[in-house]
């Protein structure tokens, strides 16, 4: 990999040549720049691939995820990469450890062979099984659902039992088996050998408790990283694994297994450790430290580590005086009948990973506190992080002190900590805070740094700060869980000093869940559960930190290695022409199947029933597919827009990142156009306020689904806010107002404490469109018939949430992007991309024209451009269809396999495209499109009889439609499709396919050849399907069709 003048949060120009054929240990003080490096190139690889997909696809595969930085331009020889880390997984609720895995997916195919159903019969992430309260969460707002007890589904599943091992079990029952018993079940639930695999690395990664029930997101740090491990130790070939802290929840000897179970993923992928565990860093071949110090300080590459020497604070010896004392604490493997805490003492809670800690801690001592000692108070610093942050939570937000921040001004939270303690060293609502986070050596983060992204130390860290105002004269009991994860010494040094100072102040006692021998020296006494067994914990002892040294039976020293290297790829350009179909079908399931499900829970949800053997880096294309969807722009194209914001000197560049969904206007989505109908048509009175008959009778019934007191709580917000009175008569609204009631109020989202969520004006508009779809008022038609696009009122259709200016060139960004390519080819020279546009499009084309309208092979063209502009190296293109345009893309795609395998899949001898074989078509045969297949035979209104069929006989669960369709299964998506399994997409029930239909049953008209229904139909006709239209068809059938017309005509 060649990286050339990589800029990222601190990262100062870096440009380095790495290899990849050996493993590399990434090491450096925490906020140095080593996350960040890794994170930039693993996104830019991420981008690079998905932005290949129509932009509606990846946008609501990757919405949440997506986002670049222009300074990645200067990555070459990009490999496929993914980033294991050990949280970020969102909060998900249908994202299980078996829908992660898949396995839950095979189990799913086991029940419905046995019984005669369909895998999405045994899916809860549908409404044909799903509990109808919780939508198959198994849960509501994070409280476990009342109705079905969090198992997800109706009663009804729990009839359908499989005999495994004696034992009649229905699938819920399986679901919440732990790996180790479902190990043992593997031949009876018919898993292949990548499964088996699977789940034998679970079990020796040491989380064989685990349940595929178990939510992703409830998952700890070490429990994420080594699930990850699992499966891409069991699939994954050909890509540079990056994993952040494995080290994470691991003791010494742990950490040991751990390394030397995973040796295996460098036999066939490279691997780059991000670590502050000596033992990890050690294991790898080579080494790249950041530095020098943390910060604006930081960000460059140095030669050795620049990690300090432990510092341990000094404290008096501590003499218990007092104890908290707990009875008969019992949870999973404890079982204690008394335990006596000593007060106002540092304890460690320590033992190898799995032992009981964190039980015994979070579910036995804390309620037992809660409940005995009500004088007391309970602090846990960072519990349930996933669970109480939205993806949005930043620094700022989760302090308090966003309000106060916004008054400083425009760039302010973007200053690092130490930075902006300067601007506000006065400011009583924000300088306190920010000495204290800058005293525990955070100065290097940034007000606006999401929470979701930092590490577990630097959560409980700010965390703690957050919680000093609640310190006081009260007794209180403070809970830590590893805050030593992802904290470099230099700040444990601070962090426990700190604590220290804190326990001696103030009347608090300190239990620190921890691995970490630094920490647990720092500590009065040690709770240590030494190695995990088998038989219930009864007892433990409470021993002084110094007696713990002395009597620590250390392992010997472990020095554990991993030897990792890509594999040579194959380059060149190589042809298959035969059954392309089905080739093109194994690759394109291998790239959706494999990298794209990896990438994320919808993903993983849409590709359910896409399974491979390997994740490798492949990539298909279908050249006569959807290349481009409404609203891409041509400078998403090719990543010409980064090149552009490249040439700025701006410090707040990253506010243009098209990709980024956080900069794009809310209310269209950075499309520039929004859905609107003939709203007024509705009003039944101007002169009426909203809540006294404004609007017609029919649709304020179906707003009442909606909830009125939703909406008059957003109402009474956003007056609060900015004074706008959207219940006020539509007669006496002024243009604001209108606008705002219209199309909603993008400004800021509201917390609605009655119901413990965030909530946001999406306008009238919104709520009336996506309401009336089950009206059946004939207001349904008018709304329908009046839908028109229009230019969004709230970004004018400049797609940016904000109306900042950047000048390039002396050129607007917002008025450069309108100039025809003519123009900007002086200006920009260095742009390469803007060339190529011309030369495919002519001088005359605009950045910011939508691409989805130009001719099939200007889209060729460009997409071929997209894919050599994106450097990648030991990737194997899948390209289908590509034969009618490769003349004109020809360098594209030789520049493309220099460093990448290019396979073209056309079937043999045809050139044309398939447009152009049905317009012959239709011109030599009168044959259209539409055309059903049937009829080449002389069959005729087959299709009209099957529907009349359907009408009569529908499917009991999709009512005929073909699909299943069910409401908020994604945020942002208000309806999902997905095609319905239970009729095989026909529509149509067991009883209406089976029925006659000239003297053949429905099922073998919609399913069946044209040599079924006829035995002496042409041999070029035999294997051409019924009832498909002849658009549907292939080119090769295409072709035998045409072939067969002519001969008949002869």
């Amino acid at each position: 990999m060649e990286i050339m003048n990589l800029r990222a949060n601190n990262l100062k120009d870096i440009s380095c040549s790495l290899t990849d054929q050996h493993s590399i240990g990434i090491g450096g003080l925490s906020g140095s720049g080593k996350s960040t490096f890794c994170m930039t190139v693993a996104q830019e690889s991420f981008r690079r691939i998905v932005t290949l997909l129509p932009k509606s696809e990846y946008r609501f595969l990757f919405s949440n995820q997506l986002e670049s930085n222009c300074f990645s331009e200067g990555i070459s020889k990009m490999p496929l990469v993914f980033y294991l880390r050990k949280s970020g997984s969102g909060a998900n609720p249908r994202s299980t450890l078996g829908t992660h895995s898949g396995l839950f997916g095979k189990i799913r195919r086991r029940f419905a062979q046995e019984h005669g159903k369909t895998s999405e019969f045994f899916s809860f992430n549908n409404s044909i099984m799903w509990c109808p309260h919780c939508k198959g969460r198994g849960s509501t707002a994070n409280v476990e659902c009342k109705a079905c007890g969090g198992m997800r589904y109706n009663d009804e599943i729990l009839e359908y039992k499989l005999n495994f091992g004696g034992f009649l079990r229905n699938i819920v029952d399986v679901n919440r088996m732990p790996i180790s018993e479902l190990a043992e079940l593997a031949n009876d639930l018919g898993f292949d050998e990548t499964d088996r695999k699977m789940i034998d690395n679970l079990i020796a990664l040491g989380i064989p408790y685990l349940s595929l029930d178990r939510v992703i997101s409830t998952l700890s740090g070490g429990e994420t990283m080594r699930v990850l491990l699992s499966e891409f130790m069991a699939v994954c070939r050909g890509a540079l694994l990056i994993l952040d802290e494995v080290s994470t929840g691991l003791d010494r000897d742990s950490l040991a297994t751990v390394l030397d179970e995973i040796r295996q993923l460098g036999n066939n992928n490279q691997v780059w450790f991000i670590d502050h565990s000596d033992m990890v860093l050690e294991a790898a071949e080579e080494h790249l430290y950041f530095g020098p110090y943390s910060g604006d300080s930081g960000g460059e590459i140095v030669e050795k580590s620049p990690r300090p020497a432990p510092v341990i604070p000094p404290h008096p010896d501590f003499v218990p005086s007092d104890a908290y004392r707990f009875k008969t604490l019992e949870k999973r493997n404890i079982r204690i009948a008394e335990l006596e805490v000593p007060k106002n003492g540092m304890i460690a809670v320590t033992g190898e990973s799995g032992c009981g800690k964190s039980t015994l801690v979070r579910d036995c001592i804390l309620p037992a506190f809660t409940k005995h000692y009500k004088d007391a108070k309970a602090i846990v610093i960072g519990q349930d992080r996933n669970q109480s942050i939205t993806s949005k939570s930043t620094i700022s937000t989760f302090l308090g002190i966003r309000k106060y921040t916004a008054k400083v001004g425009v760039g302010f939270e973007s200053l690092t900590l130490e930075s902006a303690l300067v601007q506000v060293k006065r400011n009583k609502h924000i300088a306190p805070v920010l000495v204290s986070l800058v005293e525990l050596g955070l100065g290097y983060l940034t007000l606006d740094r999401k929470i979701q992204t930092l590490s577990t130390g630097e959560f409980q860290s700010i965390h703690l700060i957050s919680c000093l105002q609640a310190l006081g004269t009260q007794e209180s009991l403070i809970v830590l869980d590893e805050p030593s994860k992802g904290l470099s010494q230099n700040i444990l040094n601070l962090f426990m000093k700190k604590l220290r100072q804190l326990q001696e102040t103030f009347p608090i006692t300190v239990l620190i869940i921890e691995h970490n021998e630094f920490v647990i020296h720092c500590c009065d006494l040690v709770f240590d559960f030494g190695k995990r067994k088998e038989v219930p914990v009864t007892e433990l002892s409470c021993l002084p930190v110094e007696e713990w040294i002395k009597n620590r039976n250390r392992s010997q020293d472990m020095h554990p290695s991993m030897n990792s290297m890509i594999p040579c790829p194959k380059t060149g350009i190589t042809t298959i022409a035969d059954d392309v179909d089905k080739a093109f079908a194994d690759y394109d399931g291998m790239f959706k199947g494999g990298i794209l499900k990896s990438y994320s829970s919808t993903a993983q949800w849409i590709y359910k029933d896409l399974s491979v053997d390997e994740i490798r880096p492949i990539i298909s294309l279908d050249f006569e597919g959807n290349l481009y969807s409404n609203h891409t722009f041509l400078f998403e194209t090719a990543s010409a827009i980064n090149a552009i914001l490249k040439q700025s000197s701006a410090s707040q560049i990253r506010h243009y990142d098209y990709y980024d969904q956080e900069n794009l206007c809310k209310c269209c989505r950075g499309t520039g156009q929004v859905s609107s109908f003939d709203f007024e048509a509705l009003i039944t009175d101007a002169d009426a306020p909203f809540w006294d008959g404004m609007i017609h009778s029919d649709v304020m019934k179906e707003l009442k689904r909606y909830n009125y007191s939703k909406i008059k709580f957003l109402f009474k917000e956003i007056k609060k806010e900015s004074g706008l009175q959207l219940d006020k008569p539509y007669s006496q609204m002024d243009e604001k107002e209108r606008t705002t009631f219209l199309y909603g109020y993008w400004d800021n989202t509201f917390y609605d404490a009655s119901k413990k969520t965030q909530r946001q004006w999406q306008g009238i508009l919104h709520l009336i469109s996506k309401y009336m779809r089950s009206s059946v008022s004939p207001l349904k038609k008018l709304i329908k018939d009046s839908s028109y696009s229009a230019p969004c009122p709230i970004c004018g259709g400049s797609l940016l949430h904000h109306a900042s200016h950047l000048e390039i060139r002396g050129i607007e960004l917002r008025n450069l992007l309108s100039r025809p390519l003519a123009e900007l080819l002086p200006v920009f020279p260095d742009v390469p991309q803007l060339s190529d546009f011309a030369q495919v499009l002519g001088g005359a084309a605009t950045l910011d024209m939508d691409v989805s309208t130009l001719s099939g092979e200007e889209q060729v063209c460009l997409k071929c451009l997209e894919a050599s502009y994106a450097k990648f190296y030991g990737f194997t293109f899948a390209f289908k269809n590509l034969a009618p345009f490769y003349q004109r893309v020809r360098p594209y795609v030789e520049r493309l396999a220099m460093d990448n395998h290019v396979i073209m899949l056309d079937w043999e001898g045809i050139t044309e495209t398939k447009d152009a074989i049905l317009a012959r078509l239709k011109a030599e045969n009168k044959i259209s499109a539409d055309t059903y297949c049937y009829e080449l035979i002389g069959m005729k209104k087959i299709m009209t009889e099957i529907n009349g069929i359907r009408k009569k006989e529908p499917c009991p669960y999709c009512k005929g439609s073909k699909v299943l369709r069910d409401e908020s299964i994604f945020e942002g998506v208000d309806m999902t499709e997905t095609p319905c399994m239970s009729c095989g997409q026909t529509g149509i029930n067991e009883f209406g396919l089976d029925t006659d239909l000239m003297g053949y049953p429905v099922r073998l008209w919609l399913s069946g050849t044209l040599r079924d229904m006829k035995g002496d139909t042409a041999e070029i006709l035999a294997g051409i399907p019924l009832c498909a239209k002849i658009r549907d068809l292939n080119k090769s059938q295409l072709y035998a069709v045409k072939k067969y017309l002519e001969d008949t005509k002869c």
